[in-house]
């Protein structure tokens, strides 16, 4: 059996903060110009940036969730010397957590109104508990070689799918009525006959 990973667990966490953001935006009912979130697992906001379709089922279906409930530009990194949460997890004593700026007021980044430098997620994206959630692709090389291709006259003068689509399947009704002219087809072209122009 698979054990749960911290970042799995750190995901669990990502999913939280989504729903609370969504209870509290339908609560207060007011526009908020702009909406950060943070977490500390550079992993997790690699997942999230990831489309779904890469990630293995129990990853893919959390993030599914974060991104219905949010923007992936919404996520911002915590490292974590200015992340007010690790101060318990290390521990640290009920005396000096009366004098410890960072739990009390958050890190000073916060209230200098900076512009925010976007956080990498290459590094997290070479660590082997993201690279685990992925789906493996079979990947094979492929090599195509066209030489002086030119489109068929009949792709050229289309001007839409959709007219193409038409044009072939009136060529193919008349060939089939030139073929069996006692059961010939007539007036406007029937849906089965567009769908048989696309084969």
């Amino acid at each position: 059996m698979k054990g749960i990973t911290i970042p799995l667990l750190e995901l669990c966490g990502t999913i939280l903060l989504s729903k609370l953001l969504k209870r509290t935006l339908d609560a207060f009912k007011i526009n908020i110009s702009q909406i950060y979130l943070w977490a500390d697992s550079s992993i997790v906001l690699a997942w999230i940036k990831k489309p779904l379709v890469q990630l293995k089922t129990f990853v893919r279906k959390r993030v599914n969730i974060i991104q219905e409930l949010t923007e992936s530009d919404f996520w911002k990194h915590m490292n974590s010397e200015n992340n007010p949460a690790d101060i318990l997890s290390r521990g640290i004593s009920p005396n000096k957590i009366q004098h410890c700026e960072l739990w009390w007021f958050g890190p000073p980044f916060l209230h200098q109104h900076k512009e925010l430098v976007p956080y990498d997620i290459t590094a997290a994206e070479g660590d082997d508990l993201f690279l685990q959630e992925l789906k493996e692709t079979s990947d094979f090389p492929l090599c195509a070689l066209l030489k002086n291709f030119e489109p068929l006259d009949i792709i050229k003068n289309c001007s839409s799918f959709t007219k193409l689509q038409r044009v072939i399947a009136w060529r193919k009704r008349f060939i089939e009525n030139a073929r069996h002219p006692m059961s010939r087809a007539m007036g406007s072209l029937r849906s089965k006959e567009l769908s048989e122009s696309l084969k």
